[in-house]
């Protein structure tokens, strides 16, 4: 989710109409808010959210999609996250945007007239996260102050998230690629992909399935944001990371979960020529040195294989998508249909998972180095979490 919007249609259209009126009634039956001004907010590809202006607040209002219903857990989690962070973090801008109660005191708001399932959260402005070294750096640096505050001296005692998938939170197993084609036998469109579910089955089985490898993803030892890419970090103008958005993933996991979906975010869109900005690297394992919780060299040499694991993992699910029909958002101007997205999706992934394997011994020194960096900086010794 990002602070643009999408251009208003003309107020007389129906398109208008139907495009506002819904979050408008939430805005006023569910949370009493006073004649709210709302605008679409763009980007996500889940939750639809708006812009809120009312009594000189600003606000940010979202329905959920589906997958979530009238979840309290989600706001409950929300709620004790902010509350937690702020009471430790005491910053100008809270990292975690506050959370509001509706009318009866629900977190996640739902009526027979609201027309979904709403959620009601603080605004916060600021821009994208660069996705160069200082970018990476400086957003983990954010998130390493976050997993010490919700982690020391002990985790966050968090309610049960919706029953269902984490992607990055699930280790693909090879079976999960070949069994597309028993599931989706006669599907038109399996011809065409069967080199790509036996491109990924074959990947899978690369992985290194040794105890310490599959522990990553079986044992949930600390509170993990779940989905920390570069698209869920604000920035403001001075170049700080504020704030992470997008807390509906968090639950019990392992850090170099979190960590990996960074790398992966901010240092593998390959370039024209091939390489994958290990700059990125190195930084965003400098920034996390700095402020989070203690790595040791097993955790390091496990970061390849668990962010080619995260990789394959996407892959899987696009490979999914593309036979079922399925996804949240379709990119009607770049592809020509759904299944002509998710192909592409899966397509990238496997790519980035082919170079994760051939460079996986110059992955490990990158982040080595970059580790290495962030303790020479001033890693705090003992479980101090107010920071710079």
């Amino acid at each position: 989710m990002s602070i643009n919007h999408y251009p208003a249609p003309d107020p007389a259209s129906p398109a208008a109409d139907d495009w506002l009126k819904p979050a408008e009634r939430a805005a006023r039956m569910l949370f009493g808010l006073e004649a709210p001004r709302l605008s679409r907010l763009e980007g996500g590809r889940v939750n639809e959210s708006f812009r809120v202006e009312s009594a000189g607040r600003l606000l940010v209002l979202q329905r959920l999609s589906d997958f979530f219903l009238d979840s309290q857990s989600l706001g409950l989690n929300w709620y004790k996250i902010h509350r937690t962070v702020t009471e430790k973090l005491p910053l100008k801008l809270a990292p975690v945007p506050p959370i509001y109660q509706d009318l009866q005191g629900r977190f996640v708001a739902r009526s027979p007239q609201s027309e979904g399932s709403w959620r009601l959260t603080g605004f916060v402005d600021g821009g994208q996260a660069p996705k160069n070294p200082v970018g990476g750096r400086e957003a983990a640096r954010l998130l390493g102050r976050l997993h010490r505050a919700l982690n020391y001296p002990a985790p966050l005692d968090l309610a049960p998230p919706p029953e269902g998938e984490f992607t990055n939170q699930h280790l693909p197993r090879p079976d999960e690629f070949t069994s597309l084609e028993t599931a989706y036998r006669g599907h038109p469109g399996l011809t065409e992909l069967q080199p790509l579910i036996d491109r990924a089955a074959e990947a899978a089985m690369q992985l290194p399935f040794f105890p310490g490898f599959r522990n990553v993803f079986n044992f949930s030892d600390v509170i993990i944001h779940g989905d920390c890419k570069a698209e869920n970090f604000l920035f403001n103008r001075e170049g700080r990371a504020i704030c992470l958005l997008d807390w509906d993933s968090v639950g019990y996991g392992q850090l170099l979960v979190d960590i990996a979906e960074m790398l992966r975010s901010w240092g593998l869109s390959l370039k024209g020529n091939g390489t994958a900005a290990f700059e990125n690297f190195s930084a965003v394992l400098q920034g996390y040195a700095e402020t989070g919780l203690p790595l040791n060299e097993d955790d390091l040499n496990l970061l390849a294989p668990v962010l080619r694991a995260i990789t394959l993992n996407l892959a899987r699910r696009y490979l999914t998508d593309a036979l079922a029909g399925i996804y949240f958002k379709w990119d009607r101007a770049a592809y020509p249909s759904l299944y002509d997205q998710n192909k592409a999706r899966a397509q990238k992934m496997l790519d980035l998972a082919d170079y994760l394997l051939d460079h996986e011994a110059d992955l490990t020194e990158a982040f080595r180095r970059g580790h290495q960096a962030g303790l020479e900086f001033g890693q705090p010794q003992g479980p101090h979490l107010i920071m710079p």
